[in-house]
């Protein structure tokens, strides 16, 4: 914490061409008031800064010489994390996402614990953009990451032939590209779009068919880039990342609908793999003579509950009954589901990634046919066609 509010106090004291005036009084203020607040602020003045982060001013200010900045382009950090990551020695990535440096979607080759770009498509063409529009559409929230959503909404709609249409009018696969006729068709695609929402705002089930429609249009041309990928005889083994390797409806199908033979999707895929990525990167640069081991790494990452904290939550939770159960927890719960219940489930460390596998989840016995809407009344709040994870443990 005394590193934390000298570098805060450095901040303050900058002059005008490091730090503008504006930021550096905001930033004693907030230490004034509440320290905690400031560590965020932090954060972002450091963003605001003329290449400035805390790597530089831990140098500059403290001559911490061993602190060193590295940076790692967008699409290379995600195939890094889906790659080095993947149990495989040799295969294939292709990383697809909103728009990343200079393109949306790029393929790398991955042999002996190396990466070599083998194409990107570069310029304003984006499948990830394009999903985002229609999740916009749909009246979804893209800056929050919504679309999810629209998979879950996909399955209680059916095919338009006019919105298909209009997708086919606007992109055509090229070997491993993407194009659009024309920044302004963009334009009109997207008013068209419109019309099939303007009339229909009363609930998102009433737009299903633009989200099954979006859904089947995707579907249709990443099977075209993937077979078009495969037809380049570089690996049977497939890693895919970016934005929309969360897109999980499809990554289902990949195996039957290409000639891949294995696919391996890493937990965060999105841009919050990065981080992981871009220290794979780091770490494989520092030591050149190491290789990834080729198993799948595990995803439980996050913190794991501590004696200290069961008991407190034991103290303090104010909890009617505590039972515990060691050996028997197992049958207990399945009791417990089968009379009904909704059971909240920790176990281990937490996983990384926006995916729940099981360390932290909610279970419910999936025969009772009001259970999905139980669930999604009392517990998560939210939309009656979000979907649900069948979960085996076995």
């Amino acid at each position: 914490m005394h590193r934390v509010l000298r570098v805060l106090n450095v901040l303050a004291a900058t002059d005008h061409e490091k730090l503008p005036h504006r930021l550096g009084v905001m930033t004693k203020f907030l230490l004034e008031k509440n320290v905690l607040f400031a560590q965020t602020w932090l954060a972002y003045t450091s963003i605001c800064l003329s290449g400035g982060n805390i790597a530089d001013i831990l140098r500059t200010e403290f001559g911490n010489d061993k602190v060193s900045y590295m940076k790692f382009d967008h699409h290379y950090a995600h195939a890094a994390n889906a790659s080095f990551t993947s149990p495989f020695d040799e295969a294939v990535c292709m990383i697809v996402d909103g728009y990343g440096e200079g393109g949306s979607i790029s393929y790398f080759e991955y042999r002996k614990g190396r990466l070599r770009e083998r194409h990107r498509v570069k310029g304003e063409e984006s499948l990830g953009f394009l999903y985002g529009v229609c999740t916009s559409l749909c009246g979804f929230n893209t800056e929050k990451g919504e679309e999810w959503k629209v998979m879950g909404l996909a399955p209680y709609g059916k095919l338009d032939p006019k919105i298909l249409e209009a997708f086919r009018s606007l992109v055509k696969v090229d070997g491993l590209s993407i194009r659009y006729p024309s920044l302004r068709s963009v334009k009109a695609w997207f008013d068209q779009m419109k019309t099939f929402t303007c009339a229909k705002k009363a609930s998102p089930m009433d737009l299903a068919d633009l989200a099954y429609t979006t859904q089947h249009f995707y579907t249709e041309v990443m099977t075209k880039l993937l077979n078009n990928l495969y037809a380049l005889r570089i690996s049977d083994n497939l890693t895919i990342g970016g934005g929309c390797a969360l897109n999980s409806s499809y990554n289902g199908q990949i195996v039957g609908l290409t000639s891949f033979k294995h696919l391996h999707v890493p937990c965060a895929p999105a841009d919050d793999g990065n981080a992981l990525g871009a220290a794979l990167l780091a770490y494989f640069q520092d030591h050149p003579e190491r290789k990834p081991r080729g198993v799948v790494q595990s995803p439980f990452l996050g913190a794991s509950l501590s004696e200290r904290t069961i008991a407190n939550l034991a103290r303090f939770g104010r909890i009617g009954q505590l039972h515990h159960l060691p050996g028997t927890i197992h049958r207990a719960t399945a009791e417990l589901l089968a009379g009904g219940k909704l059971v909240g489930w920790v176990q281990g460390r937490a996983e990384f990634g926006p995916r729940a596998l099981g360390n932290r989840s909610i279970l419910a016995d999936p025969r009772p046919v009001d259970m999905k809407d139980r669930i999604n009344t009392l517990v998560k709040f939210r939309e009656e066609f979000r979907p649900f994870c069948p979960f085996d443990s076995g």
